[in-house]
């Protein structure tokens, strides 16, 4: 299972970097901790982990169909 759970996070994470995106980012969209991005990343087993991969995948996919959420924003560094 712990295999299983990081190939679909180093997934995750490159798709997040091939959009140039931070976890910061992520993380707001998604509406959860830095921490917690990072964790689901490594692999590491997160609470309601599967939930939260799927909001994740969905916000990837606004962000390639060129919905652009406050959260990646060109001056969200800005703002927060």
């Amino acid at each position: 299972m712990k295999i299983f759970r990081e190939k679909r996070g180093y997934v995750l994470k490159s798709e997040r970097k091939a959009l140039n995106l931070s976890v910061k980012q992520i993380a707001c969209g998604v509406g959860v901790s830095e921490n917690r991005i990072r964790r689901l990343e490594k692999g590491e087993p997160v609470m309601d982990g599967y939930m939260m991969e799927r909001t994740y995948i969905y916000f990837l996919e606004l962000i390639k169909n060129g919905v652009c959420p406050f959260s990646v924003s060109l001056n969200f560094d800005e703002i927060f």
